[in-house]
C-alpha cells in the first residue's frame, strides 16, 4: 500500500490533482452558486456498506467514460472520494483533470467525516396507483390506455398485452390521440411522475401509475407478450444498434462502432480542444 499511495501521490502532483480537507468541502457544499458532486469511486460493495451522505457510487472507469451519468453541470466541482487510502481517488482525478474537469480528492475519504445533502428534487405531481387487479380489469374492457415507459428493448421482450411503448418526446400525442384514462408502467414511480408533468400540462389529467409496476403484474401471474420488431428500429431512440450488436459478433456494427468512436475529435472546434489536457499537466 505504501507503494500505491507514493505512486498516486506523484500520479495527483503531476496534474495538480488537490487533496482537499473535510472543512473546505464542507464550505463548497453550502456555496449557493456553483455545484459541488461528492463521487464515491469504491467498489459497489464498499458503498453500500456505508458512505457519506450526499455521495453518489460512482466507478472510476465509468466516471472518466460516462461522467454525463454522474455529474449534470459543466465546470462544478467534483469531489472523489475513496476510503481513506487516497489510491483510487488521486488515480481517477488526475484522468478527470486531463479531461478539463474541476476534480479533487476528499483527505481521509469516508474517514472525513462530511456530510452532504443530496440534491433536492423538483416537485412532481403525486399520481393515483393502480392495482395489477384493476389494469387487467379496466384494460380488458378497453376503458384505459396503458403506456411503458421502460427500455425499448425491454419492452420488445416482454410487455403487458395491450400496452404501447412511449417516452416523453412523443408520450403526450400518444395519449391525447387515444382520448381514455392514461396508466403508465414503468419501474420507478420518479420516471413515471416526472412523464405525468407533460400529460397534465398538455390538458391530460386522468393518468394513474401502476403500483409495483410490471414485476407485479408478472407476479400476479398475468400474461405477458413479447413483439420483436416493436417497436420499430427508427423509433428505439434510447438504443443505439451498431453500439449493442457488435458485441454480438456483427462487423458492420463493430465497424460503425469504431468509424464513430474514432470520429468524434472531428466533432470537436477549437474551444473544444482546449479543454483537454491529456497527458500534459494544465
Amino acid at each position: 500500500m505504501p507503494e500505491l499511495q507514493k505512486n498516486a501521490r506523484v500520479l495527483a502532483e503531476r496534474f495538480n490533482v488537490e487533496i482537499v480537507s473535510a472543512a473546505l468541502v464542507r464550505k463548497w457544499l453550502r456555496d449557493p452558486d456553483r455545484s459541488t458532486y461528492l463521487c464515491d469511486v469504491r467498489t459497489p460493495e464498499e458503498f453500500a456498506a456505508g458512505s457519506i451522505p450526499g455521495a453518489r457510487h460512482a466507478p472510476g472507469g465509468q466516471l472518466i467514460q460516462a461522467m454525463d451519468q454522474w455529474v449534470g453541470v459543466r465546470n462544478a466541482r467534483i469531489v472523489l472520494i475513496d476510503g481513506g487510502e487516497n489510491v483510487r481517488a488521486p488515480v481517477v482525478a488526475s484522468w478527470l483533470a486531463q479531461l478539463g474537469c474541476n476534480a479533487y480528492v476528499l483527505e481521509d475519504g469516508v474517514k472525513s467525516g462530511v456530510k452532504g445533502t443530496p440534491p433536492a428534487l423538483p416537485a412532481l405531481p403525486a399520481l393515483a396507483k393502480i392495482s395489477a387487479a384493476e389494469l387487467k380489469q379496466t384494460l380488458s374492457a378497453g376503458n384505459c390506455a396503458v403506456f411503458d415507459l421502460g427500455a425499448s428493448m425491454s419492452f420488445r421482450k416482454t410487455h403487458i398485452p395491450g400496452s404501447r411503448w412511449s417516452t416523453r418526446v412523443g408520450l403526450a400525442a400518444d395519449a391525447r390521440s387515444g382520448k381514455k384514462p392514461v396508466v403508465l408502467v414503468a419501474e420507478e414511480a420518479g420516471v413515471a411522475q416526472a412523464a405525468a408533468v407533460d400529460l397534465l400540462e398538455a390538458g391530460i389529467r386522468d393518468v394513474k401509475l401502476l403500483d409495483g409496476g410490471q414485476a407485479v403484474w408478472i407476479k400476479a401471474g398475468y400474461p405477458t407478450e413479447a413483439t420483436p420488431d416493436s417497436p420499430p428500429d427508427a423509433e428505439c431512440i434510447d438504443y443505439l444498434f451498431f453500439v449493442h450488436d457488435r458485441h454480438a459478433g456483427n462487423r458492420e456494427a463493430m465497424k460503425q462502432y469504431l468509424a464513430w468512436e474514432t470520429g468524434l475529435i472531428a466533432q470537436l472546434d477549437k474551444q473544444d480542444k482546449a479543454l483537454f489536457r491529456v497527458g500534459v499537466p494544465r
